[in-house]
């Protein structure tokens, strides 16, 4: 076995990790404490010291070093995090092929993959899902980077996406539509009714915009742009809810997905209003592996999510 190109240099060249092994490392490498791995694991703090010596022999490198009352990864260890992470998931899913598959036996560790504002929509319906079908079980939500969703899909160190923009299909990938939005503009509630928003409006009125990226433009910028117009960005922010609360305190006014604006809307006292411009409607994928997609495991995790997500949606309305 090889993690990270490099190859075993120690008096057990050659020879394989045990399961007990590969787990013991898998959690050092997450918790990065002796003490709390032996207590997931179930084992004393002393077999685990002595599993790690040996693990130490195998790769010819310390992985954990003493740092004040902490321990901090060596570069080789910090390597192999997601490797490793690959390979106790493939052991859990071929051992788990010898029996039915079931939820509620499933101790697991599930990773998905998620933007903020898609979280925000989902999480209430997709944790109780899954709280209810795999109690024993635990999900860890990572941040959707399209950089690397294809790489972390395939090595499985992320068993299921849900996000915006998919990486290319010709990536082994399975892509799922999950729903279509539109945008809206909110802003703070005021005392007298507001008529409804105007391109002037959109022009005139100090604006937050919220972006992942450096990029200048937006689909509303590129629409006041096709009618030589250009809107009063003051602020760039990257997270839609924390933007939502400097919408209200500071009066400004900002462009966001109407899901987003019909769950948070309320909680932040702001208003909404339909936007005096046309423009075109994006939509939220289910993203999986090819590779994983015979596991019974797999199939679960993306059913559950998918009908997390429709229940989410549905409970919001909109226009589908």
């Amino acid at each position: 076995m090889m993690f990270g190109g490099r190859a075993h240099m120690s008096e057990q060249h050659g020879r394989s990790l045990s399961t007990t092994q590969i787990e013991v490392l898998h959690s050092l490498l997450q918790t990065r404490s002796l003490s709390v791995t032996g207590s997931a694991l179930g084992l004393t703090q002393s077999a685990i010291s002595h599993v790690l010596a040996g693990l130490r022999r195998h790769f010819g490198d310390e992985l954990l070093l003493r740092r004040g009352r902490g321990m901090v990864l060596t570069p080789f260890a910090a390597s192999i995090q997601e490797p490793v992470g690959s390979v106790l998931r493939q052991i859990e899913d071929v051992s788990g092929l010898r029996e039915a598959f079931e939820p509620q036996a499933l101790t697991r560790r599930c990773v998905i993959a998620a933007r903020d504002l898609t979280l925000s929509i989902v999480a209430p319906a997709l944790l109780r899902r899954f709280a209810e079908q795999a109690p024993r079980a635990s999900i860890s939500i990572v941040s959707w980077e399209s950089t690397r969703i294809a790489d972390q899909l395939a090595s499985g160190a992320c068993d299921f996406a849900i996000g915006v923009d998919p990486p290319l299909s010709d990536m082994g990938l399975r892509i799922q539509k999950l729903y279509e939005d539109d945008f809206v503009a909110v802003s703070a509630r005021k005392a007298e009714a507001a008529g409804p928003l105007t391109i002037d409006d959109l022009v005139r009125r100090p604006a937050i915009l919220v972006s992942r990226t450096d990029a200048i433009g937006s689909p509303v910028d590129d629409a006041l742009a096709a009618q030589g117009l250009r809107r009063h960005v003051v602020m760039r922010s990257a997270y839609f809810l924390s933007a939502m609360s400097i919408v209200r305190d500071a009066d400004l006014l900002m462009v966001v997905p109407r899901r987003i604006a019909l769950k948070h809307a309320a909680d932040f006292d702001l208003e909404i209003s339909e936007l005096p411009l046309k423009l075109l409607r994006y939509s939220v994928f289910g993203v999986g592996h090819e590779r994983f997609a015979a596991s019974p495991l797999y199939k679960w995790l993306r059913s559950l999510c998918v009908e997390a997500v429709k229940e989410a949606v549905g409970q919001l309305g909109g226009r589908n």
